[in-house]
């Protein structure tokens, strides 16, 4: 029986060479009591990092999110929503570098807990979008959000413009009726 090939973007990020590293020089620093602990206090494998910060980014949105907007922290830990999009962000976030994406996924994560009236489908959907997304995409979104009534006034003109234009090609077959000649033009 051969194994199915996960999809590379479910496939959780592979160690780099300084990971190795890292690894390596605490397996040598094992032989001295004490130096392999030491080493691993003051030097944290990339991953690690990144994780690490990942979780403190989080955890302060949360924070933020209990004193701005009285959310009760207790009981995120029973929901299982909650559980689900926290642990797919995570592991997005650990498979990005990216800036706009780890901003994208930390708002996914405070909006599903804001906004209970999105099912459930559709909040996991988001946290995978934000995976397919390049930053340029999540910027455009952005300027798309931050500019929503200039858009929507520039969209009322376009529709005048359009209405007229429509209106006019509708009228036309019945100009030449109206024209005298060539010249009225």
């Amino acid at each position: 029986m051969t194994k199915k090939k996960i999809n590379a973007k479910y496939q959780p990020p592979e160690t780099s060479s300084s990971d190795t590293a890292h690894l390596v020089t605490k397996a040598v620093l094992s032989f001295v009591p004490g130096a392999s602990d030491l080493f691993e206090y003051f030097v944290k494998p990339p991953l690690e990092k990144r994780l690490e910060k990942w979780r403190e980014e989080v955890a302060q949105a949360l924070i933020d999110l209990q004193e701005n907007k009285g959310v009760k922290l207790d009981e995120l830990r029973d929901n299982d929503l909650f559980i689900s999009i926290i642990s797919q962000a995570t592991t997005i976030a650990l498979r990005s570098h990216q800036k706009e994406k780890l901003e994208a996924l930390k708002s996914a994560i405070t909006s599903s807990i804001i906004s209970s009236s999105i099912e459930d489908d559709v909040q996991l959907s988001f946290i995978r979008f934000i995976d397919e997304l390049t930053p340029s995409h999540v910027n455009l979104l952005r300027f798309l959000i931050d500019n929503e009534e200039k858009i929507k006034a520039f969209t009322r003109g376009f529709r005048v413009i359009l209405f007229i234009i429509m209106f006019f090609n509708e009228i036309n077959p019945f100009i030449f009726l109206i024209r005298k000649t060539d010249d009225d033009w």
